[in-house]
């Protein structure tokens, strides 16, 4: 049985939401809105109910609750329309913390983003996370008088949400981030802001009426909520989020639960200080961390090949872990699922990281064997893996287009270490031609996992097709081809 401590990512839905899901599909899996029939009335009725549950859980009228795809569709969405509304050259003001779906689609939409709070007032539009993703950290939303977007994807599991108190004109967050299934959030809209706004998406069901006019199409937008959500909405989707807030209310709320987060935080910090390692961060469920002299993602990998979920990475918050200084790191995120023993598990595994990297060292060859520097080049390239932070140089002489040299230096995970240096050794005494073929099949290796003679000791990373997120990594020297 795994340990899952990836919680700020994604909460497993409980028993309870895979129930109400299955009942939708099996017993009123129809069209809401557009059907007469039995199974449609319940489908309807349900989106109805649906959005009175959330508007009750985030202090907001129904009609002010608007069904998306998660956070990222609903942030998007906000961006888009405001940009409409007030036009590009409206002034933005963006949080230090953000995520990177709170970050992109402003500078997409507007044409000056400044970042950091401290100037709010003077924006027309001020976006921030109120709990960041990779620290715990709550941040308040600032007084004042434009409009407040607030990215509310992890606040959402851990603060009880008022809109009203919050100060927000629009609030985005993903059902996954508390236990429902993927696929389905919500984008809150406050009333008056509602109606000066046009939506992004046009189909059916958003509209009253369509006709033709003068050669010309004249379309009558539906009001509320309605007029934001074309096509046909996520039905069991929409079914297991609130089935997942039923849930909180009946386990005594988000307060009750984000207290026992909490208390297992501060038993992970203590039990955690203890190991080789440096925390970064430990709040409100989330511990941000690095063991010394490993790369994150070599720390995730171990913990995954003995069942502990983590996840390592830049965590969709590059400029800000970099403003930090912290580059890649690893996170833990716990819920109220978890329990003490996932975390002794943890810390057990954590123990063991620095020992097996020295033998996943011996096991690949006892690489580095073409580490250094050349005196002379022809081909040199700084390459770098922006998913996680790996920076290598590779450097490669040539005698009548023959590789005759070729050495690596840098820093990275181990992936991609072995991969500088068994790409070094293999490409002596290869065309370049020769090397692009080589390179092909080394790619395929990564993919598929199928082995190649020609490849020698790269075969030995055949294991990365197994770990996407890591086939960059392997990757990544291998540019020195382009």
């Amino acid at each position: 049985m795994s340990v899952y401590l990836d919680n700020a990512a994604t909460k497993v839905p409980a028993p309870e939401v895979v129930k109400a899901v299955e009942e939708c599909f099996k017993e009123f899996n129809a069209n809401p809105l557009r059907g007469m029939y039995e199974t449609s009335l319940r489908a309807t009725a349900a989106v109805a109910e649906a959005r009175e549950t959330v508007a009750k859980f985030i202090g907001a009228q129904p009609d002010e609750i608007v069904f998306t795809r998660g956070a990222t569709e609903g942030l998007n969405m906000a961006a888009m329309m405001l940009a409409r509304l007030f036009g590009a050259d409206a002034t933005v003001c963006v949080g230090e913390a953000e995520h990177h779906s709170n970050i992109l689609p402003w500078v997409k939409n507007f044409k000056k983003v400044d970042f950091g709070l401290g100037q709010a007032a003077e924006h027309k539009i001020v976006a921030l996370s109120t709990m960041s993703n990779v620290t715990g950290a709550i941040c308040e939303a600032p007084k004042v008088n434009g409009i407040v977007v607030v990215d509310a994807a992890q606040y959402v599991a851990h603060r009880i949400i008022d809109v009203k108190k919050l100060g927000a004109d629009m609030l985005a967050f993903s059902g996954h981030k508390i236990g429902a299934p993927m696929g389905v959030g919500v984008l809150y809209i406050k009333r008056d802001l509602m109606n000066k706004l046009a939506p992004v998406y046009y189909g059916g069901e958003m509209v009253n009426g369509v006709e033709m006019m003068g050669g010309e199409i004249a379309m009558n937008l539906a009001a509320g909520p309605q007029k934001f959500e074309a096509g046909t909405l996520n039905l069991p989707g929409i079914v297991g989020l609130a089935a997942a807030i039923k849930l909180i209310e009946a386990r005594g709320g988000i307060e009750k639960l984000n207290q026992r987060v909490v208390e297992l935080t501060e038993f992970a910090k203590n039990k955690m200080a203890k190991l080789d390692c440096q925390i970064y961060a430990a709040e409100n469920g989330i511990i941000t961390f690095n063991m010394n002299g490993v790369h994150a993602h070599d720390t995730a990998e171990i913990c995954a090949r003995n069942d502990v979920c983590v996840r390592a990475g830049y965590h969709c918050a590059e400029p800000y872990l970099k403003s930090l200084g912290w580059g890649a790191c690893v996170r833990v995120s716990l819920s109220a699922d978890n329990t003490e023993s996932d975390i002794e598990k943890l810390v057990e595994v954590l123990g063991a990281v620095p020992e097996a990297i020295k033998q996943e060292m011996l096991e690949r060859g006892n690489y580095p064997e073409c580490k250094g520097e050349l005196s002379e080049c022809d081909l040199s390239r700084n390459l770098v893996n922006e998913s996680c932070g790996d920076e290598i140089t590779v450097q490669v002489k040539l005698a009548d287009d023959v590789i005759v040299d070729a050495k690596w230096s840098g820093h990275g995970c181990a992936i991609s270490q072995a991969s500088a240096d068994y790409m070094c050794e293999r490409l002596v005494g290869l065309s370049l031609e020769q090397a692009k073929e080589v390179r092909k099949k080394f790619e395929q290796l990564v993919v598929s996992g199928k082995e190649d003679d020609v490849l020698l000791k790269l075969n030995r990373l055949a294991e990365v097709s197994r770990m996407p997120a890591r086939v960059n990594c392997a990757k990544l020297a291998w540019k020195i081809l382009d």
